[in-house]
């Protein structure tokens, strides 16, 4: 639209240009991408998604909510999270270490899906069908799904074979399959690379269904291929509102000098080791 003039008590001004879209208050745009034909996004499309900062996170620097308190407690106990000296697969070497395989009782696994559906329900996301990517993303899946139904919410759930199956049923599912007209929630443990997320999106895409958003336990907040975290990145590159329970820094935040099972979890070296790795390997928002 070309700028137009108008006269003014004598004097000529140019009237701006008037912006073709503009999110409300309160709501930040993420670029809504096209699929390519194997279910990943494509080309950028000038349509943009428009979330709210509450649908973009549930895990953010605010104040603390008592689920995200109860959480991190829940992952101290059962040693999901340990702090000390740990090598990743990315070959980094970390303070600290979060590994949801080992929420191995009933209460523990119960306590998890808890966490997961409270997470779900605050950031609004539509949901028909709950999604976890094998293995570690089958008993999220699982425990989120029943967490609902004790709610009164029967949502349905899924996972995908390593292999699609060719006997049988067959196919590349277990559990309800989704799809077209179902809005899928894949739920996952720690985003590193981000490869089972995009896996798990490009399966879900492909097989026709809508995914609304995901959901992961907790926000390393390191920086991925640019300056942004990987959360960030992940999030624009699929057009997706990416969902972490809890950030590492408001782990950090709720266990310094706190008792947690008898003893202090983070001490102020422990605290500092962390801000250090975060500061050489942090990314931003």
């Amino acid at each position: 639209m070309h700028r137009r003039t108008v006269l003014l008590q004598g004097r000529v001004r140019l009237k701006p240009k008037r912006m073709k879209f503009a999110p409300r208050a309160g709501l930040r745009m993420v670029p809504r991408l096209s699929k390519n034909k194997n279910g990943l996004g494509g080309r950028r499309r000038s349509q943009r998604c428009c979330f709210s900062d509450e649908q973009l996170a549930c895990g953010t620097s605010r104040a603390m909510q008592p689920y995200q308190q109860q959480f991190i407690e829940l992952m101290v106990r059962h040693e999901v999270l340990r702090f000390g000296d740990f090598t990743l697969k990315s070959g980094r070497r970390s303070p600290y270490f979060v590994n949801a395989g080992q929420f191995g009782t009933g209460a523990a696994i119960a306590g998890l899906g808890d966490a997961y559906a409270t997470c779900l329900e605050k950031s609004e996301l539509a949901c028909d069908l709950i999604f976890g990517p094998s293995y570690k993303g089958v008993p999220l899946a699982v425990s989120t799904a029943c967490a609902l139904a004790s709610r009164g919410r029967d949502v349905p759930f899924c996972f995908d074979r390593k292999e699609a199956k060719d006997h049988g049923e067959g196919g590349w599912f277990v559990g309800t399959k989704p799809q077209p007209s179902m809005r899928v929630v894949l739920v996952d443990d720690v985003i590193t690379s981000g490869r089972s997320v995009r896996e798990g999106v490009a399966l879900l895409r492909k097989a026709g269904a809508e995914v609304s958003g995901v959901i992961i336990a907790v926000d390393r907040q390191e920086r991925g291929q640019s300056s942004r975290t990987t959360l960030v990145e992940l999030r624009d590159e699929l057009g997706l509102p990416v969902h972490p329970i809890v950030t590492i820094r408001q782990v950090v935040q709720a266990l310094h000098g706190r008792e947690v099972a008898g003893h202090i979890v983070v001490d102020d070296a422990r605290r500092q080791a962390i801000e250090a790795y975060l500061a050489a390997h942090g990314g931003t928002d």
